[in-house]
């Protein structure tokens, strides 16, 4: 007869066995992942579908992780992964995160040409926020030295018609001392040419 106590002790050396090849590390299901958005990447590039839809569920990528490779597979390095294999097919294909109620589960879309809102929403949401409070620096530096030139401009412009104006006034001054000179030189030289005139008249009569 067949000992029960070494069939019970085979049964459940049978499912710790089991239960061992089922039990994954956060390596080999992410090495797992990426392996298979390189296979969708790949696909999607060589049909005429504009958008692929990624659909990410954490719950299932951590199902056969126990302990504290549970933690080591996050929502975060999932998009990663996605936005890579992406850009190794095609740098200019856009990922875009779609809205989703649940921390968990999440939509990714990859574009191949995305659409206006979608190309707003990526750079004014997914940028970090140093990234973005760099641009808004530049940003504010570049006003200031646009209305830093606009009021240099104003200035020059202002000080340059001052200039014209002033020498407008000396160009009026100038006619007008020519003209006095030239009246004053005639009337003197009538007078010359008169009394040169009576002299000779003078000299003819003796």
């Amino acid at each position: 007869c067949m000992d029960v106590t070494h069939v019970k002790k085979a049964t459940a050396s049978n499912d710790t066995t089991t239960n061992a090849t089922t039990v994954k590390t956060a390596q080999e299901v992410l090495t797992a992942f990426r392996n298979t958005m390189q296979e969708k990447m790949l696909n999607f590039e060589t049909t005429s579908d504009n958008v692929l839809p990624v659909q990410l569920s954490l719950a299932n990528m951590t199902r056969e992780l126990q302990g504290d490779d549970r933690s080591k597979v996050t929502m975060q390095i999932l998009k990663f992964i996605v936005n890579e294999q992406a850009e190794e097919v095609n740098e200019d294909w856009i990922c875009h995160s779609e809205p989703s109620e649940f921390m968990d589960e999440i939509v990714i879309s990859v574009y191949k040409e995305a659409p206006p809102d979608v190309m707003e929403e990526v750079n004014k949401v997914e940028l970090p926020e140093e990234v973005v409070g760099q641009q808004r620096a530049i940003q504010e530096a570049r006003q200031r030295a646009v209305a830093k030139q606009e009021a240099d401009r104003d200035k020059q412009l202002q000080q340059l018609a001052m200039q014209e104006d002033k020498e407008e006034e000396m160009a009026t001054l100038n006619v007008h001392k020519r003209d006095r000179r030239t009246i004053e030189e005639i009337q003197l030289e009538k007078m010359n040419s008169n009394g040169s005139s009576v002299k000779r008249a003078r000299l003819d009569e003796s």
